[in-house]
């Protein structure tokens, strides 16, 4: 069952809507209503009722591209970001992380770098478990409210990404249909409306954006602020015994 908290809402629910608005956009182009607000809900409502319906699958496509992602970069980045070869943090920020981890699980050797040349598949383990530590115990967002903040930005560019296809399909769709009614009214000497104008700039806006902007490029920056947010939560935790 899904539980529509502010999550579920942002990364979840808005890229599905997103996804459908075109499909909601090409029917009130050919059908619309006289009344603006039925038109506004057939373009708006209908298409985020059926995201809200849709959320679990476009967190499933986003979860099945994250692993091929993570791959491509070289490890999840929290993982990489602990790694001693790995250049992105400070080394010094690195080390107190590294310190401040071993306080928390003493149970758990935080992998030297000698260590980690010797076994580097064990050296991420420990590293996997280390990021998951973090993950349970970071889960109160009133607390952490920055880390939640990264980590809904990054669920919804990741969950873009996994939809990439259908939602260019779909924008592409959009176009179309806007464009076809747009030249039928043309041929027929009819007045064109705003909301046909309005919805054929937005199905073009979503093609561009779908095209430039939704990349792994753009899912790995969100990855990578949020990484960073989590391990700075090594500062601010205390070991639970």
């Amino acid at each position: 069952m899904i539980r529509f908290d502010s999550y579920t809402w942002h990364a979840r629910v808005a890229p599905v809507f997103i996804v459908l608005l075109p499909l909601g956009i090409s029917v009130a182009t050919w059908f619309p209503g006289e009344d603006i607000i039925a038109t506004i809900g057939t373009i708006g409502v209908a298409p985020f009722l059926l995201a809200a319906l849709a959320a679990q699958f476009g967190r499933r496509w986003g979860k099945e591209k994250q692993a091929n992602l993570w791959q491509s970069w070289g490890g999840a980045p929290t993982t990489r970001f602990l790694r001693h070869k790995d250049t992105t943090l400070n080394p010094a920020i690195r080390a107190r992380y590294h310190k401040r981890l071993q306080a928390l699980l003493p149970d758990y050797e935080i992998p030297t770098l000698e260590m980690e040349e010797n076994n580097p598949q064990s050296a991420d383990q420990v590293y996997e478990a280390c990021v998951k530590y973090l993950i349970n115990h970071t889960r109160d967002k009133e607390r952490f409210p920055l880390l939640h903040k990264e980590n809904v930005s990054y669920g919804f560019l990741r969950n873009l990404w996994g939809m990439r296809p259908l939602g260019l399909t779909f924008a592409l769709f959009g176009v179309a249909i806007c464009g076809i009614r747009l030249g039928t009214l043309w041929e027929k000497g009819e007045s064109v409306s705003l909301e046909i104008v309005a919805g054929s700039f937005i199905c073009l806006v979503l093609c561009v954006l779908w095209q430039f902007w939704v990349s792994p490029d753009s899912v790995r920056v969100a990855a990578n602020a949020y990484a960073e947010r989590l391990l700075e939560t090594c500062d601010k935790l205390e070991r639970h015994i």
